[in-house]
């Protein structure tokens, strides 16, 4: 499994600093760590959440997380420990649509984080190299947030 920088190593992760970003979803709460610049670039829609990392205007690159289960178009893989204990399943797509940025790339899964399951996609858009598994570093940080 490659991925992408520069999510490769915690020393490539140390020249942008990380913040915790908080959010809701099906009245559980969770937590996850992203690069500081990303920090503003986080919406919630119709119940996920959306953390655009895009390369460019023109260059989709996203992580959208939602408690809704994952709709079937296929099979998923091999259930995969995460180095934080997270267990994922997901199948890779090479060419799910495009644009002008040429081709996308994603991955469709399902995250259990605890005795929560999250249904997540990743994105990554490019005319030559695509890498959806870029975002599988930040989701071994997402966490459940325990309850006051």
């Amino acid at each position: 499994m490659m991925l992408a920088a520069p999510w490769q190593t915690a020393a490539a992760q140390s020249d942008q600093p990380l913040v915790t970003r908080e959010f809701t979803l099906g009245g559980l709460a969770f937590a996850v760590e992203i690069p500081e610049a990303y920090a503003k670039r986080v919406r919630v829609q119709s119940g996920r959440v959306v953390f655009d990392f895009g390369k460019n205007m023109r260059l989709q690159r996203l992580l959208i997380v939602s408690r809704e289960p994952l709709q079937a178009s296929g099979p998923l893989g091999p259930k995969r420990k995460l180095s934080s204990g997270a267990m994922l399943s997901y199948r890779l797509e090479d060419d799910s649509g495009g644009g002008s940025g040429g081709p996308i790339a994603e991955i469709n899964g399902t995250l259990e984080v605890g005795d929560a399951a999250l249904s997540v996609t990743c994105t990554d858009q490019s005319e030559w190299s695509r890498d959806p598994e870029w975002c599988l570093p930040i989701l071994a940080t997402v966490r459940l947030m325990k309850a006051p």
